[in-house]
């Protein structure tokens, strides 16, 4: 049976939330889970009414930001329209980066990409915890 109450993303996402809120945009909620036993997820939410996280003309339910081993992290528009949009980094990229990326097309949604720093000294074990969670 595979241990759900310590996920190996959890410190993976707490580190995310933790970059994002360095730069000013905490999310309200985040959470991680593995809702099939099989696709592990993170859950980091914005709410609507974060007009300082967000612009609020393109992101009008908000948005939450959602990562899985296999696609990697994407924004989601508001909780119910499920408007994917993949953030375009590895799925174990910095949480710094994923934090900036994150700003970047919350802020200013249609700008092009800036580069962002994607390697970290943590991937290669968070991706080795995670095939073994996967092989359990």
């Amino acid at each position: 049976m595979t241990d759900t109450a310590n996920l190996p993303h959890d410190d993976y996402a707490a580190a995310v939330v933790h970059a994002l809120t360095a730069i000013g945009i905490a999310p309200d909620q985040w959470w991680t889970e593995t809702p099939d036993g099989q696709q592990l997820d993170a859950v980091i939410m914005f709410d609507e009414n974060r007009h300082d996280a967000m612009d609020a003309d393109a992101w009008p339910a908000g948005s939450f930001l959602g990562w899985d081993q296999h696609a990697g992290w994407a924004l989601v528009e508001g909780a119910h329209v499920r408007n994917v949009n993949p953030l375009e980094l590895d799925a174990y990229a910095a949480p710094a980066a994923v934090a900036q990326r994150t700003r970047d097309r919350l802020l200013a949604p249609g700008e092009p990409d800036k580069p962002v720093a994607e390697a970290w000294d943590g991937a290669a074990a968070l991706e080795e915890a995670v095939k073994a969670w996967e092989a359990a």
